[in-house]
């Protein structure tokens, strides 16, 4: 209201009006308290502005209410309609039935009714006939669900329709279905008809549904073995039995290219791997940049089968390789810190070389110990640790075991290297070149 509040306060102590003017200046006249505060002016607006108030108020109940009844009437006369159209169903004419028909067919294909139920509903209108003992009570079925869904009485589409208005119709309409013939929908209907191409969308999409499903449960199951097998090569250590006392069998040795998991390589392997962790990495060092330039060093000697091969299992293993709970590259960088200074530095790059070929197809604990071993009889610290650890006819035999997966060109040459390295007796060593070289 112009000027006016609209909760009108008490009359001023001076008596002045409370209002304002249109410009929005305090009103300067005499109030009174009959008038609610105000002056004679502003007292008539306050009256004429509630009456305009009043009379919108009821002009908008009485149109709420008129909107009501017409709703109500349009209602009542929507259900009145659809009862004589369930009543006048089964002295319906045949264009009746078809049209019927074509609109369960667009309730089903539009509305993406579920179930075929509806389909099933088509067919039985376009081939069953009017005599059945059970048409007049499946038509009147049919027309409820019609009339629920494209008659509704309060302009409601499918998806708003409540559940228990719809299982009313659907459930009077399966009961009518019970005692007629059921179709089959592929030989009833033409290839062109509607319900028939929703029908093989929906059969398509089901299989494509039934087909995710299973790639999903397949690649789950794949996931849960890695996750399995990971977690064994972490959290497990693979143990083998000792070699008999008295005797060894240098043939089998000779081929048990996981000699490796034997249990007091694996403490031993173990204990190296803490006594390396806690060792510092230079800031500048780049292992695998160096390792890649040191490996085709010529001094070094390697060839190119081994060196590539040895490269890309490093590479691999740097970062995805984790084994005793370490990290496979934390333990190459603590390894390649004390080979990158040596003084025997390219005898400790080809002996890296080939405990990563060693170490090709093995499990992460089998990586590991081969690359440990790397620093065998050279650093004082990790020698002692695999000597107290693991019986030194063992160590040899660990790693006499990997020139297996050597080129059979390059085994006798390794052999002798190893041989002299362990002080291997002239006398054994031909027992153990025979099933190194016939593999």
């Amino acid at each position: 209201m112009n000027g006016i509040p609209d909760n009108v306060p008490a009359l001023a102590a001076n008596g002045v009006c409370s209002a304002h003017t249109l410009a929005g200046d305090p009103c300067s006249k005499k109030g009174k308290e009959e008038q609610e505060g105000l002056c004679k002016i502003h007292y008539n607006m306050l009256q004429r502005a509630r009456e305009e108030q009043r009379l919108q108020e009821t002009a908008a109940a009485q149109a709420a209410a008129a909107a009501e009844a017409e709703r109500v009437e349009k209602r009542n006369r929507i259900l009145q309609q659809n009862q004589q159209r369930i009543d006048s169903a089964p002295s319906g004419s045949v264009d009746t039935y078809y049209r019927y028909a074509r609109l369960i067919a667009d309730l089903w294909t539009t509305s993406r009714v579920p179930t075929d139920q509806l389909a099933h509903v088509y067919c039985l209108i376009r081939r069953t006939s009017i005599r059945h003992p059970e048409w007049d009570r499946f038509i009147r079925a049919v027309v409820g669900v019609i009339n629920l869904c494209h008659f509704n009485p309060d302009d409601l589409v499918w998806a708003n329709i409540p559940e228990a208005e719809k299982t009313v119709v659907f459930n009077n309409l399966t009961e009518a279905m019970a005692r007629l013939p059921r179709y089959d929908i592929l030989r009833s209907l033409k290839a062109g008809d509607t319900v028939m191409i929703e029908f093989h969308r929906r059969r398509a999409e089901e299989q494509e549904a039934a087909r995710q499903a299973r790639e999903a449960q397949a690649e789950a199951a794949r996931q849960a073995r890695r996750a399995e097998f990971n977690r064994q090569q972490r959290e497990e250590q693979f143990v083998l039995a000792r070699d008999p006392e008295g005797g060894i069998d240098l043939r089998n040795l000779g081929n048990d290219p996981q000699s490796v998991h034997r249990s007091s390589v694996q403490n031993a392997t173990q204990k190296a791997v803490e006594i390396l962790i806690r060792r510092p990495v230079p800031a500048e060092m780049e292992a695998l940049v160096e390792i890649t330039v040191a490996f085709n060093d010529k001094i070094v000697n390697l060839c190119n089968h081994n060196r590539d091969r040895a490269l890309l299992e490093l590479t691999n293993d740097y970062y995805n390789t984790v084994a005793f709970n370490r990290q496979y590259g934390d333990i190459l960088d603590r390894v390649w810190a004390y080979i990158r200074v040596h003084a025997e530095r390219s005898e400790l790059v080809r002996r890296l070389a080939q405990e990563v070929s060693g170490g090709l197809k093995m499990c992460v604990n089998g990586k590991m110990a081969h690359l440990v071993n790397t620093l065998y009889a050279y650093d004082a610290e990790i020698t002692a640790v695999m000597q107290n650890e693991t019986p030194p006819r063992e160590v040899f035999q660990a790693k006499f075991a990997t020139l297996m997966n050597l080129p059979q060109a390059e085994r006798k040459e390794q052999a002798t290297i190893i041989f002299n390295e362990y002080q291997i007796p002239e006398a054994e060593r031909e027992e153990w070149l025979n099933p190194l070289m016939e593999a």
